[in-house]
């Protein structure tokens, strides 16, 4: 994200910046082509699908009359695998890697770089319930009660917002 906002500073940015370190820009290049495979691949194109085909599924429900089964085999023949071919993917990522070349030298998003920011800053930072989660097990891990398990904790947690809702 860092990256997208800073453009030819970036590294600069990362030798000025706090403790932490920025990652290189291969490896941005990397995750970009990674994260773009898998949230725009075309789904008529570049997509296959790996399912069963639905007469076999049809086929394999009337053969057994329990419900747990049919429930499974159902659940299972809905189930479809998507994955992108290779052939697609690999295109994809040498379009993407001459983009963010692109978006280096001249500072122009591209709108498959506008989508990929677009979609990382909808990624939200923190969750409010992991936060609370953790407030929550603040309150009996103390350093009086170092010794307590992951489920004694897991239960006082429960306990105490089961109690607290009442």
């Amino acid at each position: 994200m860092q990256y997208l906002n800073f453009g030819r500073k970036y590294e600069a940015a990362a030798v000025t910046g706090d403790i932490s370190r920025l990652p290189g820009k291969n490896c941005l290049v990397r995750q970009a082509q990674m994260i773009g495979t898998r949230l725009f691949c075309e789904e008529g194109e570049s997509i296959s699908n790996s399912s069963h085909s639905e007469e076999e599924s049809i086929e394999i429900l009337k053969e057994k009359p329990l419900t747990d089964e049919k429930l499974e085999k159902a659940i299972y023949s809905k189930t479809k695998v998507l994955y992108c071919s290779t052939k697609k993917s690999t295109s994809f990522n040498k379009i993407m890697k001459q983009e963010m070349q692109l978006f280096d030298s001249t500072e122009n998003p591209s709108p498959n770089i506008i989508k990929l920011c677009d979609a990382l800053k909808t990624i939200p930072p923190t969750s409010v319930d992991a936060e609370r989660a953790f407030s929550a097990a603040g309150l009996f891990v103390t350093k009086l009660r170092t010794r307590l398990s992951d489920k004694s904790i897991n239960c006082l947690c429960f306990l105490k917002s089961y109690f607290k809702n009442e």
